[in-house]
């Protein structure tokens, strides 16, 4: 599977995932501003029995904080739907078919530029090493690579060590530096207004 469908389909799930997050944020929202409304009926009342200048004042100020934790709700689910996909992104890079996550392996150390050294893989990929090996030595002809006894503390991917250099090429690594730089962007196809992007 190449990285751009695994991008795609998790764009489209993301796009599902997002409009029923929208309709969940709006559906709380409503709530929201359903109770504030009536509670601001109540104070309403109240407050122009007591006194007609406080009662403004009292008005206002719980509408702005029936307003504040309705948009402090929707910033919270989107930051949730946000890491959810981030999450997925990762689940769909560990369950790659065995030569696709080869393939996603040696492109990994292709990238790096480094020709030789040591692999550290993790306790999952242990039974694959010669396989792995293999994968790596044919993507980048000229390599000279062993697989390392030590075993990486993390799901997937891989680490390069070439005497005291080290590229990190762990999926964890990967979803960091995706959540990093794409945020904005995800945030923005997520959650805008024209469900079409």
């Amino acid at each position: 599977m190449k990285l751009e469908d695994i991008t795609s389909r998790i764009e489209a799930d993301a796009r599902a995932k997002a409009e029923e997050i929208r309709s969940e944020a709006r559906k709380q929202a409503d709530v929201t501003i359903s109770a504030a409304n009536e509670e601001a009926a109540r104070i309403r009342e109240d407050a122009e029995k007591r006194a007609g200048i406080e009662k403004n004042k009292i008005i206002s100020q719980r509408e702005a904080v029936a307003g504040i934790d309705t948009r402090l709700l929707l910033l919270k689910a989107k930051r949730e739907r946000m890491e959810d996909c981030f999450k997925s992104a990762e689940k769909k890079l560990l369950s790659m078919d065995r030569s696709s996550y080869y393939a996603f392996l040696s492109g990994i150390v292709r990238k790096s530029g480094i020709l030789g050294g040591e692999i550290i893989l993790s306790k999952r990929d242990q039974e694959d090493r010669e396989a792995i090996l293999d994968a790596v030595h044919k993507a980048v002809p000229g390599s000279h690579f062993t697989v390392s006894d030590e075993i990486g503390n993390f799901e997937g991917g891989l680490i390069l060590r070439s005497g005291r250099m080290y590229a990190n090429g762990t999926i964890e690594n990967y979803i960091e530096e995706a959540r990093k730089t794409m945020a904005k962007d995800v945030s923005d196809r997520l959650f805008s207004e024209n469900p079409e992007q």
